[in-house]
């Protein structure tokens, strides 16, 4: 599992550095120029959104950890925080205070709040495999 780690860490890294330093060129495929409103949102946007790629694979990784253990329920409550509850609050709730960029941040607030539970269940799961050792 540390392998696997260290390299959905790098990737994630990558990918990171490359949208901040590229994502706008990569926006510009699309828009005919970097005058137009739309692409100024898009570019403002993936600067956001690309945080994901620093948790989301991680979130990936334990809930298939979790599966391999058999432990389906931890998986499942990962991937629904993720994907549903924490996604709809954030984009409910963050727009409100940062406008439109709330929409882009929601799902990189929503990966690693995600992130969060899914430490708190990997601990104790560990816990619980340690004592029946």
């Amino acid at each position: 599992p540390r392998f696997a780690v260290v390299v959905n860490m790098n990737i994630g890294i990558i990918v990171f550095i490359v949208l901040q330093l590229a994502g706008s060129k990569a926006i510009l495929l699309f828009f005919d120029s970097s005058e137009n409103q739309a692409f100024r949102i898009a570019a403002d946007g993936l600067q956001l959104f690309a945080f994901v790629f620093l948790v989301n694979g991680l979130n990936v990784l334990i809930i298939s950890y979790f599966t391999a253990l058999g432990e389906a329920k931890n998986s499942f409550i990962i991937a629904v925080l993720r994907g549903l509850v924490f996604l709809l609050a954030g984009v409910t709730i963050l727009p409100i205070f940062i406008g439109i960029n709330g929409v882009w941040a929601a799902i990189p607030l929503a990966e690693l709040l995600a992130l969060g539970v899914a430490l708190l269940l990997l601990h104790r799961t560990h816990k619980k495999i340690i004592w029946h050792v």
